[in-house]
């Protein structure tokens, strides 16, 4: 993803004007979006940042620098690192521990099909989703439930 974020702000530069200003794009600023137009969600950094930088106790600014680049989260320390620590134990970084990893296990509840593991990730991450008709996520079709969930998550 880094990589494609580059390609994007070199094409950028190459068209760049005095006008504009600066308009390279971060994710760390909120300026990048991730998402799925099939499924009809997305989100930014801010979106998670503002889901964790209370439980961090530090700014939502801060903690959108904290989930993009070589930022580590060690939870057995608590605390953030900069750099995989000399002890040789391999820390995910702060995108693929806090946003990735949630994001598959909800790709990977709603696969397997188990209406209770989906439940308790809707509980877990405190989603009030409106289904149509009010069913239940269970009644829908895998690919339903995910797409409702992702885009209410």
């Amino acid at each position: 993803m880094s990589r494609s974020i580059e390609s994007v702000n070199v094409i950028i530069a190459q068209y760049s004007d005095d006008v504009f200003g600066a308009v390279t794009v971060h994710p760390e600023n909120g300026s990048v979006g991730f998402g799925s137009g099939l499924q009809g969600w997305g989100f930014t950094l801010d979106d998670f940042a503002e889901r964790y930088h209370d439980k961090f106790n530090i700014s939502k600014r801060k903690m959108m620098k904290k989930l993009w680049g070589d930022n580590f989260y060690d939870p057995q320390a608590k605390k953030w690192l900069k750099e995989q620590p000399a002890t040789g134990k391999r820390l995910e970084r702060g995108f693929v521990q806090f946003v990735l990893k949630p994001l598959m296990q909800l790709f990977s509840v709603v696969a397997r099909g188990s209406s209770e593991l989906l439940e308790k990730f809707v509980e877990k991450n405190e989603l009030s989703i409106a289904t149509p008709n009010n069913q239940k996520l269970a009644e829908l079709r895998p690919k339903d439930a995910l797409k409702l969930v992702l885009q209410h998550w």
